[in-house]
């Protein structure tokens, strides 16, 4: 970045970002970590699944799930996919079930 000159702030602003995007840490790591949890489950969910067995997504998607606040996790709650088995009921109710842990 420094070679196109990139303002050393805004380059510390994007490590900063880049090295905080799966924990948050401040009003916009937190935005990006919401981002990243949300498009895993409306985009990549059905590709993971694909390359991972039921109990490898289902523990995927319940750290995902975890990782949201309250008003996100309805908006997961009402994703859906073509896909029949990326939908099934013992995925979904893996999910729904670790709201109580």
């Amino acid at each position: 970045m420094e070679i196109f000159k990139v303002k050393k702030e805004l380059r510390e602003e994007i490590f900063y970002l880049v090295n905080h995007h799966e924990t948050g840490g401040n009003k916009r790591a937190n935005l990006l970590k919401n981002a990243d949890s949300l498009s895993f489950f409306q985009v990549n969910l059905p590709y993971y699944f694909i390359r991972n067995n039921l109990d490898e997504t289902k523990k995927r998607c319940i750290w995902g799930y975890h990782r949201l606040p309250a008003n996100l996790r309805k908006t997961v709650s009402r994703f859906s996919y073509n896909d029949k088995k990326t939908t099934s009921d013992s995925l979904y109710s893996d999910i729904l079930e670790s709201r109580l842990r």
